[in-house]
Order: structure tokens, then sequence, then C-alpha cells
């Protein structure tokens, strides 16, 4: 296995540092990347999307850093393919591109990823972002599987939600975020959650997401659970919370 160490250089032995995939076009911010992140992980580094699809069929990541104007494709498209995609969809993605629009950053975010950072960046920070969702996503994978809420079933590895009455199961067709709010929720029932700490714990700290934004994403959410929308309850003045016997 190669191992980009922070000088450029590569080591060959095998190691159980994070794995990180870099899909950048530019070289000048690859050599960039390598100096903030070569020391203590792992970096496979790829110009299109094409190297990244062949390598994320051979191997899993811990993180990808993926850039949005590739030459071969746009990595907003890129990263709604991951989200649906079983194997990766559980793996953190940041975004690191020169398009500092804030429509670029809310629609990166709402596309699923955990982060966005701009172009030119200052290296000690992408460490800091990169370490601190390898650390939460660390922290995820040692979390229960399964979560059991009166009739919702959460399957956690594979990113499923069914609703459960009688022994039928009907599943439950969620955007990665709108599974992201649910989890969220059903994870300490009764509990309330105010919009702000929704979009902490969903999009992460210092997102740019206005409050309207997680309204529309509760209203999905609910039309999507059906007859089982009232298990989401709105506390008035306060934020949601999820019920599991809502009579």
């Amino acid at each position: 296995m190669e191992i980009w160490k922070s000088d450029g250089s590569k080591a060959g032995t095998q190691t159980m540092m994070p794995k990180v995939l870099v899909v950048e076009d530019s070289l000048e911010f690859q050599l960039m990347i390598k100096g903030a992140l070569g020391r203590g992980l792992q970096l496979e580094i790829c110009a299109t999307l094409a190297e990244a699809r062949q390598k994320l069929g051979a191997e899993q990541y811990d993180l990808i850093l993926l850039d949005v104007t590739l030459p071969d494709g746009s990595g907003f498209e890129f990263c709604s393919e991951l989200q649906s995609n079983e194997k990766s969809v559980k793996t953190p993605i940041i975004f690191l591109s020169g398009r500092n629009a804030t429509t670029d950053k809310v629609l990166g975010l709402t596309l699923g990823a955990e982060d966005y950072v701009t172009k030119p960046f200052d290296p000690t920070e992408l460490k800091a972002r990169v370490e601190s969702k390898l650390r939460k996503s660390n922290v995820k994978s040692q979390d229960e599987t399964t979560i059991e809420r009166g009739p919702l079933r959460m399957h956690l590895p594979n990113y499923t939600a069914v609703m459960v009455v009688a022994g039928k199961e009907t599943k439950l067709d969620l955007t990665p975020i709108e599974y992201k709010i649910l989890y969220r929720l059903a994870k300490n029932p009764g509990h309330i959650l105010t919009r702000q700490q929704l979009i902490d714990n969903v999009w992460g700290v210092g997102a740019y997401i206005e409050d309207r934004s997680v309204d529309k994403h509760i209203s999905s959410l609910r039309r999507k659970l059906g007859d089982f929308s009232n298990h989401v309850r709105t506390v008035s003045g306060l934020g949601y919370q999820f019920v599991v016997d809502p009579r």
C-alpha cells in the first residue's frame, strides 16, 4: 500500500492510519494537500471522477476530499452518486473548491457533505477540519448499529429505515439529509432539538443553513412518513422531537 508522507514522498509500510481519498485535478493543490495531511494519514490522490470511481470500487476510505469542478464532471453530482451508494454512503465527504458562493456551500451541504472548504485554504485549518470529521466518524462507527423506536427501525450500516406494523415493513425512501434528521430525532425520543441543534448535528457546526431550510426538510420527511408523520412533532417556539407513541 502506498502512503504519502508530509514531504511528498511515499512509504510502502502497512499502517492503520486513516485512509483519505483526494479527488483534485490541480497539481498545485495536490501538493498543498499532501503537505497539510501527509503526516498521520494515508492519502490516495486522483485527478478525475473516473479514477475516483475505480479506487472506490476497490478500496474503503475513511474520508473523501472532493473538488467541485473536475475534468470529467461535477463534484456535486458525484457526491449525490456516493450518497445513493450503499458502500460509500457512510464515508464523510468534504468539498474543497474555489467556488465560494453561499449557494454552492449550501448545495454541497444539502447533498450530504460533512463540510465545505474554499480555496485557497489554510493548511492547518484543513488539517483540523479533516481530523475533526475523522474523529466524529470513528465515534459513529462505534455507536449502536440499529435503533428501534416504536414502529421505526433504522439500520445504520446500510442507511435503511422502515416502519413495522403487524410484522409488515414499509421502507422509507429518504434522502441522506432526511435520514440524518430522522436519526438525530429518533436517537433520543421525546428530546426536543432546536433548528440550530439539527443544523449542527446534521450539516455540521458553522454550516450556513437557514431555519426555513430545516423546516422544508422536516416537511418532506413527514410526507414520506405518510401515516407515521405524527411521530415527528413540532414543539412551537422550540423545535422538533420524535414521539414513540403519538396518541
